[in-house]
């Protein structure tokens, strides 16, 4: 397995520095490319990276517009923020953000970081087998959306595409198989994938734009459930 990363800060010295840190992570672990990148326009016009290392305070597009339009284009990247402040971080927070290093930065806190980040990678090849009318399908579980049930059938809303499975399981028996891959029941009809979720209100905002029921007697343990997850993936 190959990882592609890429380093985009518009401090030539510290992407120097940054691209030895990868080459000494991943000398004895896996095969990486590693491209560097001087601003953010630049990088959103090339091939999309597995790990990007992307400094907040950049001249022209900062690092922020550049995860939001990544957020935008639907890609898998995982983000390490790289920041001289620290305030700078609230801001920084989102789908695909897997943690934060402050400059100057350390081998030690770069590594913790990088094997979460792997460990997430992994985690993305988990998958639903999903039995349909004619056949079964694979379903990977970083691209569903939502389960939405009816009774006992059940929708998969994926990204791009709706399948309906014929399995007769109700919400709560999915509910159970994904209890440890972060999918958490917001009404009695939908289990949503916090992954994909941009905002919390009265309903539940996701990052394609759609919006999910959240009833009002899940809406509290949902809100908590969901800052947990956003705290276990800035860690």
């Amino acid at each position: 397995m190959g990882i592609r990363i890429a380093i985009c800060d518009d401090d030539e010295i510290f992407r120097i520095e940054l691209v030895k840190f990868c080459g000494r992570f991943f000398a004895e672990k896996i095969s990486c490319e590693i491209r560097e990148y001087a601003s953010g326009e630049e990088y959103l016009a090339a091939e999309p990276a597995d790990i990007l290392l992307l400094d907040i305070e950049m001249e022209g597009m900062d690092g922020i517009e550049v995860k939001e339009r990544l957020i935008d284009r639907h890609t898998d990247t995982q983000i390490i923020f790289v920041t001289n402040h620290g305030e700078s971080m609230r801001d920084a927070f989102g789908k695909n953000v897997s943690g934060f290093l402050t400059k100057p930065v350390r081998y030690a806190e770069f590594s913790e970081i990088m094997k979460k980040v792997l460990r997430g990678l992994e985690a993305e090849q988990r998958f639903l087998t999903v039995q349909m009318v004619e056949k079964k399908r694979k379903v990977y579980l970083k691209d569903v959306l939502y389960l939405k049930a009816s009774g006992k059938d059940v929708d998969i809303h994926a990204v791009g595409e709706v399948l309906a499975s014929v399995k007769r399981e109700g919400l709560g028996c999915w509910g159970e198989r994904l209890e440890y891959d972060d999918f958490v029941q917001s009404h009695k009809s939908y289990l949503v994938n916090l992954a994909h979720v941009k905002r919390v209100g009265k309903e539940i905002l996701l990052d394609n734009g759609e919006r999910v029921k959240l009833s009002r007697d899940r809406k509290r343990e949902f809100e908590e459930t969901y800052l947990d997850y956003q705290e276990r993936h800035i860690q």
